[in-house]
């Protein structure tokens, strides 16, 4: 059996359909199937959404799965995920596009700054949706994980790769 990455984010993507039932349901929309999808911008560009309501007009959806305050890499994947809802806003204007975040402290750093402009200028609902207990444990269990990945050396350094090459 092969274990996860360190860094893997399976816990989190693991949450996505729930968090995106209970979104949609939070949003008046519990007729509605939620799932992910590849919409193509082009011929040769695709984005992929986590969630997906096929009616008209359309809605779109993003999961930000976390614990407290967006960190790092994470403040990256929310302001891709917006980029994201710009591109499908103009190939799509009357969609409806949804970032789904499970903590106050996201849903914070979504309302700051140009990231807050960008949300208003390109119509991102932000939907909170609360974690269950179980939920909450899960990804704290992860975090830790992650974050131990995180700390460990992934492989030789420049100087140790440079000396192996001069033998």
């Amino acid at each position: 059996m092969t274990l996860p990455d360190d860094s893997d984010s399976s816990e989190q993507r693991a949450l996505e359909a729930p968090l995106l039932r209970r979104a949609a349901l939070k949003l008046g929309l519990e007729d509605a199937v939620v799932q992910g999808r590849r919409v193509a911008m082009s011929t040769t560009a695709y984005v992929q959404v986590d969630g997906w309501i096929a009616s008209d007009p359309p809605a779109y959806f993003e999961v930000y799965a976390s614990l407290g305050e967006p960190r790092g890499g994470q403040c990256h994947k929310l302001k891709g995920d917006v980029l994201k809802f710009a591109l499908l806003r103009h190939r799509v204007p009357s969609a409806r596009c949804v970032m789904v975040v499970t903590s106050e402290g996201a849903e914070s750093w979504l309302g700051r700054g140009w990231v807050r402009q960008a949300v208003e200028q390109f119509r991102v609902e932000v939907c909170r949706v609360p974690l269950t207990e179980e939920e909450e444990a899960q990804l704290a269990t992860a975090r830790i994980r992650q974050r131990q990945g995180m700390s460990q050396p992934r492989g030789p350094t420049k100087a140790k790769a440079k000396a192996k090459r001069r033998g």
